[in-house]
């Protein structure tokens, strides 16, 4: 099921850039003997559609459209996490822990564990707020706006009131949250992090579709169908940077 099509090699052929091809009774297969990629291959009746995956203290973990799994290297394959059935749609380290962004929630990963930290909303990823004294906070993307949630001060999430808007892509660029919504746009919320208040929002409106949003080296990115344009978040606009 992790190889072949079928059993029966007819043929076998080494291309110029050293990707090995063979026939097959059922087909044609491929693979570069030397790549630093590999592959499992699972039907969808097993694990479903992968959506994320990590590497987390030694342990291959993935998330799927039904929950999510970690690899057993002494079975050779994946095995499923309890409590977690469902959608997983992000997996990420905050601070030194492993959390799954789920339908139902947000949950802390230990090994083939899973415990629910908060069941308010669906969450979709987080970004990391550090203070002037070195105190982290996380910014988290849900189904009905931004939480905020400190866990080495306060073990709970706290909901951002005033700001309703489903916020899948979430960065933070110096004090200000960045939302990303397909259809509406980009928000910038001027957020009070010591009252966890949003002192002033303004939008930028949506430009073309498929929309997501993403923070390199510090510079802030508008990524639709139509390509990748840069956000100028202090004139409100979107650009295209010329190299």
């Amino acid at each position: 099921r992790s190889g072949l099509n079928n059993n029966t090699v007819l043929g076998l052929f080494q291309s110029i850039t050293g990707r090995v091809w063979i026939a097959l009774d059922q087909g044609i297969a491929s693979f570069i003997p030397n790549s630093n990629l590999s592959e499992f291959r699972f039907g969808f009746e097993d694990i479903g559609v992968v959506y994320t995956a990590t590497n987390y203290r030694d342990n291959l973990y993935i998330g799927t459209n039904q929950g999510l799994y970690v690899f057993n290297e002494e079975l050779s394959q994946f095995e499923f996490v309890s409590g977690t059935r469902g959608q997983v749609w992000n997996l990420k380290t905050l601070g030194n822990e492993l959390y799954c962004f789920h339908d139902k929630g947000l949950f802390k990963i230990n090994g083939s564990k899973a415990s629910l930290v908060d069941a308010q909303t669906g969450y979709w990823s987080a970004s990391e707020h550090i203070d002037s004294k070195g105190f982290s906070s996380f910014v988290l993307g849900g189904y009905n706006g931004v939480y905020i949630y400190r866990p080495n001060r306060k073990p709970i999430v706290e909901k951002v009131e005033g700001f309703t808007t489903p916020s899948r892509f979430v960065e933070l660029l110096d004090d200000v949250i960045v939302v990303n919504h397909e259809s509406l746009g980009v928000f910038l919320l001027d957020f009070d992090w010591n009252n966890l208040v949003i002192r002033s929002e303004k939008q930028i409106p949506a430009l073309g579709t498929a929309s997501s949003l993403f923070l390199l080296k510090e510079e802030l990115y508008y990524k639709i169908w139509e390509g990748i344009l840069n956000v100028y978040i202090g004139a409100l606009r979107y650009y295209r940077e010329l190299r």
